[in-house]
């Protein structure tokens, strides 16, 4: 990494992105990030990218290595950018980015720039990540570095730059959840939904369910669901083992952070389950149960509003009965489904050298 040993000026940058949500807004931002380039530093630059897991070492700090056999595919380059899906902290602060000046290396942590229009934020870290490596610029520009959601500090190998706890924190959580992407993670839930909707079903055809339903109050039938909703997400998380605990002092606080993006991932989720069966069973009430019938049992005049108790109650007792003792469809879901298990499979081991080697 570094400038061109040919001597040619042509700015060559390659960016490792992460599968997944850092891959996916790199290529949304490739051109907004050209034109930028090129206003900068008054080339056309080569963007060169490669979209791969970054390892981490057993203490949980990016493993070198592994960056280097990635850029040693992609010689010349004046400067490697990685963005990763992985939360990272310098002592309580996230640590949005790194530059290591020496060797013209970036590493974005792209959770923590989560907010208003994040990938406009990320094009702007990667513009002031870039200055920091102070590359040849147009003469009488000044690359920007300044950022309203973060503060650079010098570190031991160029300079970093920190997010502020509280809000840092908050947008790192979720930034987090994005990237454990629930719109993906709920189809995974295939099984789950099949068994609590021949569950939920029995609403439909049970009259004691219409009458329970149109006894209780509406902050009582809210409750149910809330109650449905958590004890399928405790399930879950139980079942699967999901939980995180932390092996050091030191990660404590950064599994505290798996945890809580794995409870949102998985409540918003169930949600969308719950939201689902909601709309299964009151289009299935609708067609099948006549007013007229309704009325009989009742022995009111019915409306829609007595449908859709029917449906809420349904839904809540299909969460309830056919959710719990499922799972996701596979293990290989499982793997993907949060920060933790997608850690602990980034993870390199030590090589191991012969005594006898030279």
């Amino acid at each position: 990494m570094g400038p061109d040993p040919s001597g040619n000026s042509k700015l060559s940058l390659l960016f490792i992105a992460e599968p997944g949500v850092p891959a996916h807004r790199l290529q949304k931002i490739r051109a907004n990030l050209d034109a930028r380039i090129v206003q900068v530093y008054g080339v056309s630059p080569d963007l060169y990218d490669s979209s791969e897991a970054l390892g981490i070492n057993p203490e949980g700090s990016l493993d070198m290595q592994v960056i280097a056999d990635i850029s040693h595919k992609f010689p010349h380059t004046t400067a490697v950018v990685c963005l990763t899906e992985m939360p990272r902290h310098s002592g309580k602060h996230p640590l949005i980015a790194e530059v290591n000046t020496t060797n013209c290396l970036a590493v974005i942590s792209c959770p923590t720039l989560e907010g208003p229009c994040p990938r406009r934020r990320l094009a702007q870290t990667i513009m002031a990540c870039l200055a920091r490596m102070d590359l040849p610029t147009n003469p009488g520009t000044t690359p920007p570095t300044r950022l309203a959601w973060g503060t650079w500090g010098k570190n031991e190998h160029g300079f970093s730059m920190r997010a502020r706890v509280f809000t840092g924190e908050l947008r790192t959580i979720t930034g987090m959840v994005v990237t454990n992407e629930p719109l993906h993670t709920a189809p995974r839930l295939s099984s789950v939904l099949a068994t609590a909707a021949a569950t939920g079903a029995f609403g439909i055809f049970y009259n004691s369910i219409w009458q329970m339903s149109s006894t209780l109050s509406t902050g009582r039938l809210v409750f149910v669901a809330v109650m449905a909703i958590a004890l399928m997400v405790l399930w879950l998380m139980y079942n699967n083992r999901l939980w995180d605990r932390p092996v050091s002092k030191n990660r404590a606080w950064l599994i505290t952070l798996y945890n809580v993006s794995t409870v949102v991932t998985l409540l918003l989720c169930v949600i969308m389950l719950f939201a689902a069966l909601l709309v299964f069973t009151l289009v299935g009430g609708l067609v099948i149960i006549s007013p007229e019938f309704m009325e009989q049992i009742l022995g009111y005049e019915v409306g829609f509003t007595d449908y859709l108790r029917i449906a809420w109650l349904s839904a809540s007792m299909g969460v309830i009965g056919g959710g719990l003792g499922s799972s996701f469809d596979s293990e290989e879901d499982i793997r993907r489904v949060t920060h933790g298990q997608r850690e602990r499979q980034r993870i390199t081991e030590p090589e191991e050298t012969d005594e006898g080697s030279a």
